[in-house]
């Protein structure tokens, strides 16, 4: 498997050459190494998750498939399938099927999501700002130490990732090209990402909303009416299926489990149950209401997006989430500022970008900021800055490049000298005013 994925990069590379290519090679090399030392010689143990769900259950379905398909697919339990997130395991259970039950094809399979992460978040860079932008944002992406170690464990976050970035580049390629084939991959990647975390779909749902009604008034009456149309007809094919096999569809939906998963009851039992394990990085907090999580909630979402700091450390992996957690503190001081420029410029993706950040950090830091699956989930959010964090560095960069070339010769370099022909930030989808200062580069 590994040799299959080896040998498509190559070809991959050897038809670009560009930086891209390499960062994938690059990448490939050092997760895919660690993946196998960490089979060979067992350095990062298997997570409960992959012990008690997605290896027993990938497992059986494999099983399964061996003794005869046909009658696999015949006896499907709708119900009892769902709770399985077959979204994740029926891949995983096909890898099994066809290699033997190798858990090295569950970590080679999270590499492959973790290449096709790089490659989405490049082009979205790319769309939103220029080539040097996106190979900023790749290369910083590649350089994330927990980003690395999550693309070599059995878990389904590259995966989760994977979509989510997926159906935002299909929505630039919608921007660019208003056709129906990306309206339909755009529905299937957000109704994907929801089968692997069904939270996300009311996160990216609410940005939906807010990019064409409050950032776009023009459109508002229009789309609430669709999505008003979509959930009544929604509600009433589950009320009818639930008639028919007399099971509560409603209740046992893939996302009304991601619903019960923001009870104040299950909150403070995941809270409880992750300090007995000693997975929690902060003391636990018992909640009586909401009320209370409202007045926590900056604290928590300190805690979400900056921890674990280095006297909560308990791990090797809470480790290399404080590393990733340096790396964001300084990546903030680039992205704030220029999150505020690029809203200005750009007032639909600023809208959605920010509408996605607001509501997706906030709820996660409130559901989840101490537990140990917040240092994994916490990705979700900030692969997506990681473009205008890169974007903020760039320009960073080329006002250093200008202020030492206009003391060295006494006037503004060229752009071409320091980004090959293109001036950092101009989109092929959103380009910006022309700049002012354009000076040509002194004969030397």
């Amino acid at each position: 498997m590994s040799s299959c994925m080896l040998a498509c990069l190559t070809i991959f590379f050897y038809r670009r050459r560009n930086m891209l290519s390499v960062l994938l090679l690059a990448f490939f090399f050092i997760t895919a190494g660690f993946a196998i030392l960490n089979y060979l010689l067992p350095i990062v143990g298997l997570t409960p998750d992959a012990v008690e769900r997605y290896i027993p259950w990938a497992t059986a379905i494999a099983a399964g498939w061996q003794k005869s398909i046909l009658q696999s697919i015949t006896s499907i339990n709708l119900m009892e399938t769902a709770k399985q997130i077959p979204a994740y395991t029926v891949p995983l259970a096909i890898l099994f099927y066809l290699f033997d039950y190798s858990i090295l094809c569950g970590y080679l399979l999270s590499t492959i999501f973790g290449i096709l992460c790089i490659y989405e978040l490049y082009h979205i860079a790319e769309d939103l700002f220029d080539e040097r932008t996106a190979k900023l944002a790749a290369f910083l992406l590649v350089c994330s130490p927990l980003f690395c170690l999550l693309s070599t464990m059995l878990l389904r976050d590259t995966m989760t990732l994977l979509f989510i970035l997926w159906f935002f580049r299909l929505w630039l390629l919608h921007d660019r090209e208003p056709v129906i084939k990306y309206r339909l991959l755009m529905i299937f990647s957000l109704g994907y990402a929801g089968l692997l975390r069904p939270a996300i779909i009311f996160v990216i749902l609410f940005s939906v909303v807010c990019a064409k009604t409050i950032f776009n008034p023009t459109q508002r009456r229009g789309i609430l009416f669709r999505i008003t149309a979509l959930t009544s007809a929604i509600v009433v094919l589950a009320f009818i299926f639930s008639l028919i096999n007399k099971v509560d569809v409603i209740s046992q939906a893939r996302i009304m489990q991601g619903v019960k998963y923001s009870d104040i009851e299950a909150i403070n039992a995941r809270q409880a149950a992750s300090a007995d394990a000693g997975s929690a990085y902060a003391p636990a907090i018992n909640y009586g209401s909401f009320t209370d999580i409202l007045q926590y909630l900056p604290l928590l979402i300190v805690d979400f997006m900056g921890g674990p700091f280095p006297w909560q450390v308990k791990k090797v992996s809470q480790g290399l989430a404080m590393l990733d957690s340096g790396a964001l503190w300084l990546l903030y001081l680039f992205f704030l500022p220029e999150m505020v420029q690029f809203f200005r410029r750009n007032r639909k993706w600023g809208g959605i970008i920010f509408s996605y950040l607001v509501v997706g950090v906030s709820a996660s830091a409130a559901l989840q900021s101490n537990l140990a699956a917040a240092q994994r989930h916490r990705l979700i959010f900030t692969v997506i800055i990681l473009p205008l964090a890169a974007h903020g560095i760039a320009k960073f960069l080329w006002g250093k490049h200008r202020a030492i070339n206009r003391s060295a010769w006494g006037a503004a370099p060229g752009l071409s000298s320091f980004t090959g022909g293109s001036v950092p930030g101009v989109s092929r989808l959103y380009p910006d005013p022309p700049l002012a200062d354009r000076v040509p580069a002194p004969v030397r």
